[in-house]
C-alpha cells in the first residue's frame, strides 16, 4: 500500500490563529528500506510494520518528512526543516494528509481514548459467517517455519544452481528434446498407469515432489539473498490444495532483479526438472516410472504456468508482472487508474487521477492487467458457480450458486455505483455521459420493459395418419412384399414373419384333431359300452379345433398389411429375408405423406402461453416459406423422450438431449409436445420430415421477468421441495 502526496487533510492551517499542537511521532518499532525507483527515476522506500508484517511503499518526499520529523515538532517547524534543508516543496496539506494516512494504517504513535480502541477493534472484527462466505473459495493453512532449515541447508542448494548444475541440466534437456522429437506421437498418447493403488500412490508423490521442490525454490532463492521466509503451507483454491511459501520480506529488497529471480524460481526449477524427466521419459518402458515421468515432464509444468503464471491469479505470474511494469501493488493501483480511465472515457469525469505515470508502457500495461483480470474473474468466477451448482447438493448448490453471484458480480456493481453517487458533484451532463446513459437505458428497457414478444419453438412436419410395423412374434423375415418409396392401398399386404414354433404347434393340433376323428369314427361303428367313450371325445375335438383357430389367427397376424392409403417411407435396411426379427421390432412405417400436421415442443416455462384453437405460422428454417395451423392438442404430460432425431442436439437441432438406452433420445429439460394443424398449403409445398419453428406472439412481458421465471423454477425443481 502506497502513502502518496498530495492532497488536503490534516495539520494547523497556514497562517491560521489556531494554535498549532504538536505532530505526532512514528512508532519506533517501524522498519524503512530502500525500494525499487520509482517509474520517473526518483528514489523510493518501504516502510515495514512488524505487528501487521505488512509493508508500505512511500515515496522521497515522504522518507524526507519522517527523517526531519522530531519530538514535539509543530507543523510549521517541520516545513521550514523541509523548506531550508531539502529540495522538496511540501505544503500543510501535503503534510497533513501523509499523517492522516498514516494514522488511518496506525503507524503513528498515538494515544487513543479506551472507547476509540475499542471502537475500531469492534470494526475490524468479522463475524464468522461473513468471514466463510469470503474465503471458503480461497484461504491458507500456514504448516510451519522453514527459515531456520533453509539457512542451514542453503549451501547444498547452491551447489544445485551452480554453473556446473546448470550445464549438465542443459545437455540432459537437450538430449531429452533430442529424443523427444522422433517420438512426439508416442509422447502425446502415453497412457498413465496409475490405475492401481501402486500408482495412485505414486502420481501422487511425483505430484507432491515437484510442488515442493518448486516451493523450496522460491524459499532458497529468497534465504540467497538473505530475506526471511517465515511461513510454507498449503492453500486451498476451491477447496483444492496447493503449496505457498511466505517471502513478503522480498519487499526490503531494493533491487527488481532480485525480486523478480524470487518470484521466477520455481518456474523456472520446474522447467528445469521437466527437461530432466523428459529423458527419463524417453529412456524408460511404458509402465509407472515412465508414466511419472511423463507427468512431471508435461502435465504439471504445463498446469504451473496456465496457473502460477497467470497475472490474473495472486501467485508467481502476478509479482512478475508487477515487477517487469514496476508498479508495486500492482492490483490496487491497476484497477483504480483502470477505474478513473473508463469513468472519463465513459462518463466524461474529469477529476485528477489516482496517481500520475509518465511512461505509456506502463499506462497500457496497468490498463491491459486489469481488463485482463475482470474478463478473466468473470469466465472464472462463472465456472466457479456453475460447478458449485453441479457438485454440491441442489438445494446447497444453488444457495452457493447466487452467493457466488452476488460476492463476484452484484456485489462490485453496487460498489462502483456507491463510488459514483460519492464523486456525484463531479459528474456534469456531457456528450460522453449522454451516449453512455443512453445506451444503459436502451439495455435496461430491453430487458426489464415488458413487451410484446414473438415466441419460437422447435417443429417438424408429423403424417396425419401413420402406421408403425411392429413384429407380433419373434420368427423370420419370410416374405418382403413391398420396397421403400411404394405407394399401397388399404388391407395391402406388406410383409411376413415365419414362426417354426407356431407353425409346429399348427401341425400338432392338425394331427390331435385327426386322431380324435378316428377315435370317434371307431367308437361310432361299434354297439358296446365303448360309445360312451364319444361325448368325451367330441369335447376334446372342439378343444382342440379352438386352438387351432387360435394358432391359425396368429398365424394371419404374421401377415403385416396396411392399415390406410399412403407410402412405405421406412423399412429396416438392417433386415433381409431369412433373417431373425424379435418380437415387437419395429420393421418399417407407413404413412399418408400427403395430410401433414406439425409437432413442436413447448419449453416448460411457455407452456402456460399457448393453448388449443391459438392461431400460429410454421416457418421452415433457412427459408421464408410460412403456413399457418391452429394448436390442435397440447400433451398434458411432459415429453421425456424425443422421437424426432433431427430435432436434437446431437444431431444439430434445438432440443437438448442426451443418448438413452437402446439408442432412444432423452430430454434434458422440460418440454411438452404440441400438435399443430396447417391451414392452406396449396402455396407452398410441405413435405414429411422437415424441420422448422413455430411461432407465435407472446403475452407483454420482459426478458428479465422470463429469466426469474426460469430460475424460480429451476430452484424449486432442484430443491425437490
Amino acid at each position: 500500500m502506497s502513502l502518496q502526496l498530495p492532497q488536503p487533510g490534516f495539520g494547523a492551517p497556514d497562517g491560521g490563529e489556531e494554535e498549532e499542537k504538536p505532530l505526532p511521532s512514528f512508532r519506533r518499532d517501524l522498519e524503512i528500506y530502500p525500494a525499487p525507483d520509482e517509474p520517473d527515476g526518483s528514489p523510493a522506500f518501504s516502510i515495514y510494520d512488524p505487528v501487521t508484517s505488512q509493508f508500505y511503499k512511500i515515496s522521497w518526499a515522504e522518507a524526507l518528512i519522517i527523517k526531519k520529523l522530531r519530538t514535539g515538532m509543530k507543523m510549521s517547524d517541520l516545513l521550514d526543516a523541509l523548506a531550508s534543508k531539502t529540495t522538496i516543496q511540501a505544503t500543510a496539506e501535503d503534510v497533513g494528509m501523509f499523517f492522516e494516512q498514516a494514522k488511518r494504517m496506525n503507524l503513528l504513535s498515538v494515544d487513543k481514548p479506551a472507547s476509540q480502541v475499542e471502537t475500531e477493534f469492534e470494526a475490524k472484527k468479522v463475524h464468522p459467517i461473513k468471514w466463510l462466505i469470503f474465503h471458503y473459495l480461497y484461504f491458507r493453512i500456514p504448516l510451519f517455519n522453514p527459515d531456520k532449515f533453509l539457512a542451514d541447508t542453503l549451501p547444498i542448494a547452491r551447489l544445485f544452481v551452480s554453473k556446473t548444475a546448470m550445464a549438465i541440466y542443459l545437455f540432459i534437456s537437450l538430449l531429452g528434446l533430442s529424443f523427444l522429437i522422433g517420438r512426439l506421437d508416442t509422447f502425446f498418447y502415453t497412457i498413465p498407469y496409475f490405475f492401481s493403488v501402486q500408482g495412485a500412490i505414486a502420481y501422487s508423490a511425483a505430484i507432491i515432489f515437484t510442488k515442493v521442490i518448486h516451493e523450496l525454490a522460491h524459499g532458497y532463492t529468497a534465504k540467497h539473498y538473505d530475506v526471511r521466509v517465515p511461513k510454507m503451507g498449503i492453500a486451498f483454491i476451491f477447496f483444492w490444495p496447493v503449496m505457498y511459501t511466505d517471502v513478503t520480506d522480498s519487499w526490503k529488497l531494493s533491487d527488481r532483479k532480485e525480486r523478480l529471480a524470487i518470484t521466477a524460481a520455481g518456474v523456472i526449477v520446474e522447467l528445469l526438472l521437466a527437461g530432466v524427466c523428459t529423458l527419463g521419459w524417453a529412456l524408460t518402458e511404458p509402465g509407472i516410472l515412465q508414466s511419472v515421468f511423463f507427468v512431471v515432464s508435461s502435465v504439471s509444468w504445463i498446469s504451473t504456468l496456465l496457473i502460477n503464471v497467470n497475472p490474473a491469479m495472486r501467485f508467481d505470474g502476478y509479482y512478475l508482472f508487477s515487477d517487469i511494469l514496476g508498479v508495486d501493488n500492482l492490483q490496487m493501483r491497476g484497477f483504480a487508474y483502470t477505474r478513473w480511465r473508463l469513468r472519463k472515457w465513459f462518463l466524461g469525469i474529469d477529476i485528477p487521477p489516482p496517481e500520475i505515470f509518465t511512461s505509456a508502457k506502463r499506462k497500457f500495461g496497468l490498463m491491459f492487467y486489469s481488463i485482463y483480470t475482470w474478463i478473466y474473474r468473470l469466465f472464472l468466477y462463472t465456472a466457479i458457480a456453475i460447478m458449485v451448482y453441479t457438485e454440491f447438493t441442489k438445494a446447497l448448490g444453488i444457495f452457493l450458486f447466487f452467493l457466488e453471484i452476488g460476492i463476484f458480480f452484484i456485489w462490485p456493481l453496487v460498489d462502483e455505483l456507491k463510488r459514483l453517487v460519492e464523486m456525484r458533484q463531479h459528474v456534469q451532463l456531457n456528450r460522453r455521459f449522454a451516449i453512455t446513459m443512453t445506451f444503459i437505458i436502451v439495455l435496461f428497457g430491453y430487458f426489464f420493459l415488458p413487451m410484446a414478444h414473438r415466441l419460437e419453438f422447435p417443429a417438424v412436419t408429423v403424417p396425419i395418419e401413420s402406421q408403425t410395423l411392429y413384429s407380433p412374434r419373434g420368427g423370420v423375415l419370410d416374405t418382403l412384399y413391398v420396397e421403400k418409396g411404394e405407394q399401397v392401398v388399404v388391407d395391402q399386404p406388406l410383409l411376413k414373419i415365419y414362426s417354426k414354433a407356431l407353425d409346429l404347434q399348427i401341425k400338432e393340433l392338425h394331427n390331435e384333431i385327426q386322431l380324435f376323428q378316428t377315435e370317434i369314427n371307431i367308437l361310432s361303428a361299434t354297439e358296446d359300452e365303448n360309445q360312451a367313450q364319444i361325448p368325451e371325445k367330441m369335447a376334446e375335438l372342439a378343444s382342440t379345433e379352438e386352438k387351432l383357430v387360435g394358432f391359425q389367427e396368429q398365424q394371419k397376424q404374421n401377415t403385416l398389411h396396411s392399415n390406410l392409403f399412403g407410402t412405405v417411407y421406412d423399412l429396416d435396411e438392417t433386415i433381409a429375408i431369412g433373417q431373425s426379427v424379435a418380437q415387437d421390432q419395429v420393421l418399417g412405417r407407413v404413412a399418408d405423406l400427403t395430410r401433414l400436421n406439425v409437432v413442436c415442443y413447448v419449453p416448460e416455462v411457455h407452456i402456460n402461453d399457448v393453448y388449443e384453437g391459438k392461431d400460429v405460422i410454421f416457418k421452415y428454417y433457412g427459408t421464408e416459406n410460412e403456413v399457418h395451423g391452429t394448436i390442435e392438442y397440447i400433451s398434458p404430460v411432459r415429453a421425456t423422450q424425443l422421437p424426432h432425431p433431427q430435432l436434437a442436439s446431437v444431431y444439430h437441432g434445438e432440443i437438448p438431449v442426451v443418448s438413452g438406452p437402446e439408442d432412444s433420445i432423452l430430454m434434458v429439460e422440460s418440454y411438452y409436445s404440441v400438435t399443430v394443424s396447417l391451414h392452406d398449403v396449396r402455396d407452398v409445398e410441405v413435405n414429411f420430415g422437415e424441420t422448422g419453428e413455430i411461432l407465435t406472439r407472446g403475452p407483454w412481458r420482459s426478458k428479465g421477468w422470463d429469466f426469474t421465471k426460469r430460475i424460480w423454477a429451476l430452484f424449486w425443481e432442484e430443491s425437490s421441495f
